[in-house]
């Protein structure tokens, strides 16, 4: 059917489409695999003419499909995980800003903060160990410790001293091992100074020996290894004389 006037031809066309939609996306669809070429150009200049009326095309199809999105990302982080990490670690670098990013982690503490405390408060039950040791770096880094041991470290240690308080001799589970520095920190700098050739820093597990609260309380900042005032103690040798004290 030919129109002289383009009005009426729009009109048809419009009505056409709305009422035969189904087959117009069928027919575009065929078209535009049939013509990639020319689709992708038109595509960019549309873009470039319309980019607001574009966006707002955009977010209404991903409002109306947010599921389908969310599970396709999903989908593709997981398959591209490499990928992904290196996008969020250049798009970071790229477009970092500090206040943005902190009031982003305010606003997001604020809403979520029940959630998040519950959750903290249910992993500080469950791994009571690993949170007293991070506490208790944390301490040491404030204090200008340096060195660092890690709690797999600290676990070892006990374990080669069974489990013992090198002071008293008590055992685990009737005390609990703390962990003492040989050499307190307070007193390292100058002690340091004396001990040049020392290959281990103040924090590192050789100035580490396990204590109970009370001895660690009474040896308070004298700088004393109780391995080394007993042969007995010594790492080496306590395997073979472990259940002299349980006796």
């Amino acid at each position: 059917m030919a129109y002289k006037d383009k009005e009426k031809k729009k009109e048809y066309d419009r009505n056409y489409r709305k009422n035969n939609r189904e087959k117009c996306r069928e027919y575009s669809k065929r078209w535009r695999d049939k013509n990639p070429e020319y689709t992708k150009k038109y595509r960019d200049e549309y873009k470039k003419k319309y980019p607001e009326k574009r966006k707002q095309q955009g977010l209404k199809y991903y409002y109306k499909n947010k599921k389908k999105y969310a599970d396709y990302q999903r989908k593709w982080r997981i398959e591209n995980r490499e990928i992904y990490l290196q996008k969020r670690k250049d798009y970071r670098k790229n477009n970092y800003n500090k206040d943005k990013e902190s009031l982003w982690n305010k606003n997001s503490y604020i809403k979520n903060k029940v959630k998040r405390l519950a959750a903290n408060k249910l992993w500080k039950i469950k791994n009571r160990e690993k949170s007293n040791y991070l506490k208790l770096e944390y301490k040491r880094r404030k204090r200008g410790a340096t060195g660092k041991h890690t709690l797999k470290e600290w676990q070892e240690l006990k374990k080669e001293y069974n489990y013992i308080c090198l002071r008293c001799k008590k055992y685990e589970p009737e005390i609990t091992l703390t962990e003492d520095h040989i050499v307190p920190i307070s007193k390292w700098k100058k002690w340091i100074k004396k001990h040049p050739n020392t290959i281990y820093k103040c924090d590192d597990i050789e100035n580490i020996q396990p204590l109970c609260k009370s001895c660690n309380s009474i040896k308070h900042t004298k700088i004393k290894n109780y391995a080394n005032t007993n042969t007995s103690f010594a790492r080496t040798s306590w395997a073979n004389i472990h259940t002299i004290y349980r006796s």
